[in-house]
């Protein structure tokens, strides 16, 4: 086994034990339940599938997985910078960039998982409340997209927690990751692409590349079954490409950042 997959080993084992997980499956699931009692309720009331009605569930699960990440990550890295290498491996030598690419990879494929994981409950709920699920093969890919897409995003906002770790303290990072969250988020609904300056900028920023991705051209995209597939893909790739060079950029700063900490002790 590799320096790098044990050290994700390792990580994804940690992570899971994490009592922060346990809160937030426990959240999820409670969210999961209220969404399809809402969703039954107001079945006479809704025309669409069970597609339709997944934006509901973006504006839900999506805030928390990014304040999730951003604990995981800052933790774990902060953590290790106070620690060193980890004690627990075995295998030799192990390079700072296997510990961070281990950690990272660890963390991102337990959020792949568990983001498939409540999506799917989500989607299960919501086909039992409402009875319409439509086709159930473009359903799964639907939501297949979904996942994909909540996932690269989650690994952008992962490595820049590991970004802010590494020139920061931990109470720090949190703030500041919070900060640059919040004004991300909140710049999207208020500032204009027609802006002279933040326009410009705004049309590159990766929380817009995540939205524009759902959206596509029409407004509605990935989840709205009157938009074919091939249709909403053929308009979101380039936004879904760009995101993924972010997150290949960001995690190449942190390996760079790393590095350098450790050749200066």
């Amino acid at each position: 086994m590799s320096a790098l997959s044990a050290v994700a080993k390792n990580e994804f084992g940690m992570v899971a034990k994490n009592p922060l997980v346990f809160l937030f499956m426990g959240v999820m699931t409670v969210l999961a339940i209220v969404n399809a009692m809402g969703a039954s309720g107001l079945s006479s009331h809704i025309t669409g599938d069970v597609v339709e009605y997944l934006w509901n569930v973006n504006s839900i699960t999506a805030g928390f997985f990014v304040l999730l990440t951003l604990c995981l990550g800052i933790i774990s890295v902060s953590d290790e910078r106070s620690r060193g290498v980890l004690g627990v491996m075995l295998t030799k030598p192990l390079y700072r960039r296997d510990v961070l690419l281990g950690k990272l990879a660890g963390i991102a494929l337990f959020l792949l998982l568990l983001i498939t994981a409540t999506l799917v409950l989500f989607t299960s709920l919501l086909v039992v409340a409402l009875g319409n699920p439509g086709s159930i093969m473009e359903l799964v890919v639907r939501v297949g997209f979904f996942i994909l897409l909540l996932f690269i995003y989650c690994c952008f906002i992962l490595c820049l927690a590991a970004l802010f770790s590494t020139l920061l303290s931990k109470g720090a990072a949190l703030i500041i990751s919070l900060i640059y969250v919040c004004y991300d988020w909140y710049s999207y609904g208020t500032i204009a692409l027609s802006d002279p300056f933040f326009g410009g900028l705004l049309s590159f920023d990766p929380f817009y590349l995540y939205w524009k991705s759902f959206l596509g051209m029409d407004g509605e995209g990935l989840l709205s079954s009157s938009v074919p597939l091939g249709a909403w893909l053929d308009f979101s790739w380039p936004y879904i490409v760009l995101l993924i060079l972010y997150v290949a950029i960001v995690a190449l700063i942190d390996v760079i950042l790393f590095n350098r900490e450790g050749e200066s002790v």
